[in-house]
């Protein structure tokens, strides 16, 4: 039991020494994630709808 409360004493002391980010950095990189996600699910959705059209066209016709 003793070894468990100084490994939790060390994971707080480590946790005071992580830098952690600002509120302002955290929006950005969350905007850049979101946006980044957006657009590659749009890439990939005309990507699907232009090979499905084509196939149906050469495969329906």
């Amino acid at each position: 039991m003793k070894r468990l409360f100084r490994f939790f004493g060390s994971v707080g002391h480590e946790m005071k020494l992580v830098t952690w980010p600002t509120m302002k950095q955290t929006r950005h990189d969350n905007w850049t994630v979101l946006s980044t996600s957006i657009l590659f699910a749009l890439f990939f959705a005309l990507c699907d709808f232009v090979i499905n059209k084509g196939l149906a066209t050469f495969i329906l016709k």
